[in-house]
């Protein structure tokens, strides 16, 4: 898969444990003001982009890179 998979599928984990378990479920519900299921999508979509931007401008290091399974190291000590 992509990175770009990888980065969704972590992204929509993170937007589910935020909306089930914080407080910011509060915030961006109020914020969009749900009242249909295009509100709620809408609520989801906009704490996966948040998650994002707050992990890439504060965990991540300016240059990382996903790995993926190409980039793996076949070397090993034993052979």
């Amino acid at each position: 898969m992509s990175e770009t998979v990888y980065f969704l599928m972590i992204g929509l984990v993170i937007a589910a444990f935020l909306m089930l378990f914080t407080p910011i479920r509060v915030f961006v519900l109020a914020l969009f003001k749900v009242n249909s299921i295009w509100g709620a999508l809408w609520s989801i979509v906009a704490t996966v982009v948040i998650s994002h931007w707050v992990v890439a401008r504060n965990f991540l290091p300016r240059n990382f890179v996903l790995p993926t399974l190409d980039d793996r190291k076949t070397t090993n000590a034993e052979d």
